[in-house]
């Protein structure tokens, strides 16, 4: 079935090596988040007709709202995070810094 969605498809995603929300997927089946949501949880194949395509999404893995993510989904706001955490810190130390001089200088 890959192979011949690939071939006949006027546009073809592979998301095998990363997680995906299905935020990213409603605009492509016409429907919004909820529908597109209760679509996915009865089944491993969703299928809709939008603006005279056919859009078929195939889930292979589904973590359910709240639960936590995959490392290889929030991979980026990990890393954002402690950076802005260091960030901080950093800002913190040269204030006390500046303030510490400025009393010693007096």
């Amino acid at each position: 079935m890959e192979m011949l969605s690939a071939k006949v498809s006027f546009s073809y995603y592979n998301f095998y090596d990363y997680w995906e929300s299905l935020t990213e997927f409603a605009p492509d089946f016409g429907m919004g988040l909820e529908a597109l949501a209760q679509k996915a949880a009865s089944s491993s194949f969703v299928e809709a007709s939008h603006d005279g395509m056919v859009s078929l999404l195939r889930i292979w893995e589904r973590i359910p709202a709240g639960e936590i993510a995959p490392l290889d989904y929030c991979r980026d706001a990990v890393r954002e995070r402690i950076l802005n955490l260091r960030k901080k810190e950093l800002l913190d130390n040269l204030e006390r810094d500046l303030l510490m001089e400025s009393f010693s200088v007096k």
